[in-house]
């Protein structure tokens, strides 16, 4: 069974709001490279103003991340 994407967040979304919870929608650039683990803030990709950000984790191979704490 496939389920659109926009169909799952309004529903998310509307559950959310139904018991209280703050729902974040989170842009998808460094999502792969930041850690949740370490805390790692999750900047907003600006391509008129190009940055270097560190993150804590590195990639090991494809699908495999280390942080700090925990090897994911």
């Amino acid at each position: 069974m496939n389920i659109p994407y926009g169909k799952l967040r309004d529903k998310l979304i509307y559950l959310c709001k139904l018991y209280g919870i703050e729902f974040k929608l989170q842009e998808e650039s460094y999502t792969s490279k930041a850690s949740f683990f370490d805390g790692d803030e999750i900047p907003i990709y600006d391509k008129e103003n190009p940055q270097e950000y560190i993150f804590s984790g590195k990639r090991i191979k494809r699908g495999v991340y280390q942080t700090k704490k925990v090897n994911s």
